[in-house]
């Protein structure tokens, strides 16, 4: 009977206790995922352009190289 009533006020609110909890964690965990995604692609975007200016720099480097 105690099972039929946990089952009937689940059905009624929509999800338990523990559902709701588990729901958090996953929820935790997307924020967290997410955040890591987006400082990967910044370290990736700035290094990347650290590499363009570091090419640039050689270039004038050499060029000066060339003409003196």
């Amino acid at each position: 009977m105690n099972l039929f009533i946990s089952q009937l006020a689940t059905v009624t609110v929509g999800f338990s206790t523990a559902d709701m909890v588990v729901q958090l964690i996953m929820l935790v965990f997307l924020v967290a995922f997410l955040s890591v995604l987006i400082g990967l692609a910044v370290v990736f975007f700035k290094r990347n352009n650290e590499v363009k200016g570091l090419k640039e720099r050689v270039d004038q480097l050499e060029k000066e190289r060339n003409n003196g």
